[in-house]
């Protein structure tokens, strides 16, 4: 995958998740995390090294445009990128359950290392309690956004395969 098409993609996907909360008012019970999916979604297609930079990207960009600790999420989604990237190759790509258990996991995964960061930083919080409130809702909305993310992409691509190959009839 090209690097300029990965940036916009991460660029767009943060812009999108800090425009939804002031434009939906639901969005704010599920939080939808487009940064995260992106990552995974790239993610499934890099191996782990490059998958593990493209975390790092995306985690910068979410950690610039969320004003909080600069390398919070950097490091998190650089986490995430390299594990999916390294059980990619194990993985069945078409599978929607599959990759929706994938997306769970990082939605799980990607705030204990935020908290775990932010308690190097002295900064308590109720782990459970902003679990049950907000990580369970979010996981789901992750996993079903994401799952109709990657289904609409993989459609566009067979489409546009379809075309350049003259079997589109």
């Amino acid at each position: 995958m090209k690097v300029r098409n990965v940036a916009c993609v991460l660029l767009a996907s943060v812009i999108l998740q800090v425009i939804l909360p002031n434009a939906v008012g639901l969005y704010e019970a599920l939080r939808v995390q487009f940064a995260l999916i992106a990552v995974v979604y790239f993610s499934l297609h890099e191996d782990w090294f490059r998958s593990a930079m493209i975390g790092v990207a995306g985690g910068s960009i979410v950690d610039l445009f969320s004003g909080g600790r600069i390398g919070v999420y950097a490091l998190s989604y650089a986490i995430i990128g390299m594990l999916v990237g390294r059980i990619q190759e194990r993985l069945f790509k078409d599978n929607s359950l599959a990759i929706a258990a994938v997306i769970v996991a990082a939605s799980f995964l990607s705030p204990i290392l935020v908290f775990n960061v932010l308690a190097l930083y002295g900064i308590k919080m109720n782990y459970l309690g902003l679990f049950a409130r907000s990580v369970l809702p979010s996981a789901a909305a992750n996993a079903v956004v994401g799952c109709t993310i990657f289904s609409i992409s993989r459609r566009t691509q067979d489409a546009r395969s379809r075309i350049w190959s003259g079997s589109y009839r």
